[in-house]
């Protein structure tokens, strides 16, 4: 995470991710973004999540 501006009280914070990649383990890389009500970036960075097993299935279309 990088904190590039300051965040204050009242501030309206927007939180978005966008899948930047995805593997054959089911490995996701998520980039994610915060601005606020002046859609200035305050935060960015990245996150490494893996789906579980039961639910993904890499070699399917769902």
């Amino acid at each position: 995470m990088e904190f590039t501006a300051p965040v204050r009280a009242g501030d309206r914070i927007t939180a978005t991710g966008v899948i930047e990649a995805l593997d054959e383990r089911g490995v996701l890389t998520v980039g994610l973004q915060c601005t606020n009500q002046l859609d200035e970036v305050v935060v960015r960075g990245k996150a490494i999540l893996k789906k579980l097993k039961e639910v993904y299935d890499w070699r399917s279309d769902s």
